[in-house]
């Protein structure tokens, strides 16, 4: 019964995540379209943008 129990407990944390790695990936999806949206958008006017200033945006945001 004990290990039963185990199983069942170590299945519940495997479909919690599971279920996180569903939502990051979602996440994270939805982060590239903006990124290659703002890529487009400056390739579009020809804008010269620094890539440091940039990368170091997206490190604060997180």
């Amino acid at each position: 019964m004990e290990f039963k129990s185990i199983g069942q407990e170590s299945l519940k944390y495997r479909k919690l995540i599971l279920f996180c790695l569903i939502i990051f990936i979602k996440k994270y999806k939805i982060l590239e379209s903006f990124i290659k949206y703002i890529f487009a958008y400056f390739k579009h006017f020809k804008l010269k943008f620094d890539y440091f200033y940039l990368n170091n945006y997206f490190n604060f945001s997180f």
